[in-house]
């Protein structure tokens, strides 16, 4: 632990002041010491990225690059589903050496922010690559992003930029059937009169079967419980699913103990998030009391997400415009009931489905829609906003989306 603490590069300041305190002259002690550091922590960087092939060496004599002399380009290339290499390439078209040149990038996502592509010495007509990986969450499937990428000198001042987009590929639409059953019969640890209803004092198993029906592997699924009101004890409420292959159903359940002396039973909230697959969140609240469907469809499949601007030209990632238009479609009409948006947290539109259909079961309709459309005042800077449809049978699925107004 001591000599972890020693290479901690504020520990190892504080204790080179500390052996060199003088009062009477504490500035120049500090100045010595500041200047020592720099110089070490400098060398150990230098070591490092010569171990990549970049000259991280200084000509103090030497004037600074000219922006308009540094041609840089960009691109981005998908490794796998949730993994992109982002490239840039820089070419020095002037006649003098540029140094300890470093790119970064700029954005309102946190995931493209600050990225580095350190270059080090360019010399004339000499074209330098380099690449990052970036891990990209299923969230992030299908948005725009906007990027800037910034060219600094050996002083890390801004010598030129350049703006643009990063688009990520929509991932395929992922959707599930799930049948619940109340048990307490004595099966999966439950404890009641077993007339399959939640009662005071009883240890109820919440059985359920989920298949996916959507055509690709959904890598992981979790699904879990908590209870909002009521007197109860969730004893077993997070279940990980992996590798729901389609059409094949899984098996699991949960577990929570109603208190003796519960009065009202109250209410549970479910969750289902499958992670990284590109599927919209989805929750249900249950209120105990309720008999549980026997067959449900999950989250209708929303579809062609969309911004444009009031004359309708297509607007994606952001803009400086004040007032857009947000646009979209949901599969499978017959099971939504209706359709609300929030805008940072507050809703700003609602749709009811008025042609909703009572009793469907596995019935995919691909062609029918339920279209909505909804002018967004945009605030300055990122606007989230979280598309919400909710099924027959009270579950809810969010897809978010962002957009920047600069």
């Amino acid at each position: 632990m001591t000599d972890k603490l020693k290479k901690d590069i504020a520990i190892d300041t504080a204790i080179s002041i500390l052996r060199h305190w003088n009062n009477e002259n504490i500035k120049s002690v500090l100045q010595n010491v500041s200047l020592k550091i720099k110089k070490n922590e400098l060398t150990k960087i230098k070591d490092a990225l010569a171990l990549h092939g970049i000259d991280w060496s200084l000509n103090p004599f030497l004037k600074l690059p000219s922006g308009e002399n540094l041609i840089l380009s960009w691109s981005a290339d998908r490794i796998s589903e949730n993994l992109f290499q982002m490239n840039v390439k820089i070419k020095n078209e002037g006649t003098i050496d540029a140094q300890r040149l470093i790119i970064m990038t700029k954005s309102s996502n946190q995931l493209l922010d600050e990225l580095e592509f350190p270059i080090g010495k360019l010399s004339p007509d000499k074209i330098e690559k380099r690449s990052v990986n970036i891990n990209i969450s299923a969230e992030m499937m299908g948005e725009t992003e906007p990027l800037e990428l910034i060219i600094f000198d050996q002083n890390y001042n801004q010598i030129k930029s350049i703006k643009d987009q990063l688009k990520f590929p929509e991932k395929t639409a992922t959707y599930f059937r799930l049948n619940m059953k109340i048990i307490d019969n004595g099966k999966f640890g439950s404890e009641g009169n077993g007339d399959g209803k939640v009662q005071s004092g009883e240890t109820i198993a919440l059985s359920f079967e989920i298949t996916n029906l959507s055509n690709k592997i959904v890598p992981k699924l979790m699904i879990h419980i908590k209870g909002t009101e009521g007197s109860f004890r969730i004893n077993r409420g997070k279940v990980l699913l992996t590798k729901l292959h389609p059409k094949i159903e899984h098996k699991d359940f949960f577990l929570f103990k109603m208190k003796s002396d519960s009065k009202r039973l109250g209410k549970i909230t479910m969750e289902i998030d499958a992670k990284n697959s590109g599927a919209a969140k989805i929750s249900k609240l249950w209120e105990v009391e309720e008999k549980l469907p026997e067959v449900q469809v999950l989250t209708p499949i929303l579809v062609d997400l969309k911004w444009h601007d009031l004359e309708g030209k297509t607007v994606e990632g952001e803009t400086h415009l004040e007032t857009l238009i947000l646009s979209g479609k949901i599969r499978k009409p017959s099971i939504v009931q209706d359709l609300y948006v929030h805008q940072n947290d507050k809703k700003i539109f609602y749709k009811v489905n008025l042609n909703q259909k009572n009793g469907v079961r596995d019935q995919i309709d691909n062609y029918q829609v339920f279209q909505f459309k909804t002018v967004v005042n945009l605030l300055q800077g990122i606007n989230n906003l979280s598309v919400f449809s909710r099924g027959q049978h009270g579950f809810t699925s969010e897809k978010k989306l962002r957009m920047l107004r600069r």
